[in-house]
């Protein structure tokens, strides 16, 4: 999709227990999961991923899991006060057309997002369909 945030977290790895183990503690905590398996190059293992999208599902898997993070946790950490500051507003869809857009706290936390991931000179947009809804 163009424009906007779209937060997820995905655990990617080559052994299939270790997803799934991922993926039996998410359902335990009831987060929804999807796994999908990719294969780019016949000389290497096949890779799979446990992907969480949206923010309520975020939210349960981030407390789950940023206590044991090592490497990526100031990523995850960033994340999570992202997807809290969403949250905090409630239903999203329900808000005014204006108030729907991102706060300056929630566009400083995604561009520390991008810049942690290497990807610093993405532009972040408002959604298409906000721009055209208050103009």
């Amino acid at each position: 999709p163009r424009g906007g945030a779209h937060p997820y977290l995905t655990v990617t790895n080559t052994n299939l227990k270790i997803i799934q183990k991922v993926y039996d503690i998410w359902k335990k905590l009831g987060v929804g999961v999807r796994i999908q398996t990719r294969n780019s190059n016949s000389k290497w293992n096949n890779a799979y991923d446990c992907q969480v999208i949206g923010y309520k599902r975020l939210y349960t898997a981030l407390i789950a899991i940023m206590p044991y993070l090592i490497g990526k946790d100031e990523e995850a950490l960033t994340l999570f006060r992202f997807v809290e500051s969403r949250l905090s507003k409630g239903n999203i869809n329900k808000l005014p057309v204006k108030d729907r857009g991102y706060s300056n706290y929630e566009l400083s936390l995604i561009y520390k997002l991008k810049n942690l991931k290497g990807r610093n000179n993405l532009p972040v947009q408002e959604p298409q369909r906000l721009i055209r809804e208050t103009t």
